[in-house]
């Protein structure tokens, strides 16, 4: 899989995740946590929205400021 790959590929990194919760959410944190990798797992309401955003990406939701 990708995901194994990339884990493999970051060996010796410390690598954090955070997942928003999904109807298949728990069996990939149990994955990755087992990989060594370190997962939250966070309600959607928990998920920072910007407005007027009518495009959705990993990258631009990663920039976004986190929410406390």
């Amino acid at each position: 899989s990708h995901v194994i790959g990339l884990v493999r590929r970051l060996q010796g990194c410390q690598i954090e995740a955070v997942y928003e919760a999904g109807c298949t959410g728990y069996c990939l944190k149990r994955w990755l946590e087992e990989l060594g990798c370190d997962v939250i797992m966070t309600p959607p309401g928990n998920v920072l929205e910007t407005k007027n955003t009518t495009i959705k990406t990993d990258r631009r939701d990663s920039l976004a400021p986190r929410r406390s």
